[in-house]
């Protein structure tokens, strides 16, 4: 969570940064937020599920 917070946080003041230089307007949505962190948090909760699965299917005396 905490890194989810930094990773936004870094990416708002990159996007200022980079409306303040570029000569067209940078704009981050809150939809984009959304999808952003929706997405991650699917990658994250998939990438544990598949591996606890696999592994609770297995006979205890072989793991």
């Amino acid at each position: 969570i905490i890194g989810g917070i930094l990773g936004l946080g870094i990416v708002y003041l990159i996007t200022n940064m980079l409306s303040a230089v570029l000569p067209f307007a940078i704009y981050l949505s809150l939809d984009n937020v959304i999808w952003g962190v929706v997405l991650s948090v699917g990658i994250g909760v998939l990438s544990g599920l598949i591996p606890a699965y696999q592994a609770a299917r297995m006979d205890p005396v072989e793991a």
